[in-house]
């Protein structure tokens, strides 16, 4: 990667945006598909441990140019100024960044990826532009879903997760640890047995369907989901799909990967390792430079 260029940006298409781009070094050529990299939470472009930086010059160094991006109100990117509702201001902010890779770089089409709140912004972009060919979802939790349907998702996930953290997870020696010195509290353990309770099948209601995931995959886009143990997201994403999660993990542009004894933001270095391999891994077989 000595020969990598990167370079700043400022992408004005509606929203004032800052951004890096990593360019392809000469050797590796420069492929059709970019890719865009949208901020975790209020962490700024480098991302969380500064996974965005590595992953973008090891994605560039394969021939798709990257543009990490600050979002709106994040990093060195000033808030709007025009009072859209936050979900439809990120939808904007991430075709913007696509007009602006494309303008500047040839790509005619995209590979989105974010963590956390950033898998919602890829998958929200996906969702508005057919430019996006793919989108990696890390991490993610609402899956397009809105504030309501969310709640009453993530709370039937929260008690999944305690009772997988506790007992079938590879983190369920700490996790006992943390209970009995205080760090899980009571109540939450105690519906997480009641929820073990027998109940009958139900469909998931409607607002809890995968229609976000199965629009993009029968659009021709791929999602490759990625999740580490120790999310609570795993669980959200397992109640989303519901009785349809055969249907969805049989398509053949849907990909699910478990990051065993990883953390939400993958501190532990072998863990960003890992994570890092795995995407480029499925950019390489999925997106393969012709």
């Amino acid at each position: 990667m000595n020969d990598m260029k990167e370079t700043a940006h400022l992408l004005t298409g509606g929203a004032v945006l800052t951004g890096i781009v990593s360019h392809p070094p000469p050797e590796a050529g420069t492929q059709a598909i970019g890719v865009i990299l949208f901020n975790a939470g209020v962490v700024h472009r480098v991302g969380p441990n500064r996974i965005y930086v590595s992953l973008a010059r090891r994605l560039a160094a394969l021939g798709f140019p990257s543009l990490r991006v600050d979002l709106s109100g994040v990093g060195d990117s000033p808030v709007r100024d025009d009072g859209l509702p936050i979900a439809r201001g990120r939808e904007l902010e991430a075709v913007e960044a696509m007009n602006h890779l494309q303008s500047s770089t040839g790509c005619g089409r995209f590979v989105l990826i974010g963590l956390c709140s950033g898998a919602e912004t890829s998958l929200r972009g996906a969702l508005v532009d057919d430019r996006a060919v793919g989108a990696v979802l890390i991490n993610a939790r609402r899956y397009g879903m809105d504030d309501a349907a969310f709640d009453g998702l993530y709370r039937q996930a929260l008690r999944r997760h305690y009772w997988r953290m506790l007992v079938r997870s590879s983190f369920r020696f700490h996790s006992a640890a943390r209970l009995v010195g205080g760090g899980i509290g009571w109540g939450n353990v105690g519906r997480a047995l009641r929820s073990l309770s027998p109940r009958p099948a139900r469909r998931p209601p409607a607002e809890h369907e995968p229609r976000a995931i199965m629009s993009l995959l029968n659009r021709g886009t791929r999602v490759y989901c990625i999740h580490s143990e120790a999310d609570e997201g795993l669980d959200c994403l397992d109640l989303l799909l519901g009785p349809d999660r055969a249907v969805v993990h049989g398509h053949a542009g849907f990909t699910l990967e478990v990051l065993v004894g990883a953390d939400h933001t993958f501190t532990l270095r072998w863990s960003q390792e890992e994570l890092l391999s795995r995407i480029t891994d499925w950019m390489r077989s999925s997106f393969a430079p012709s």
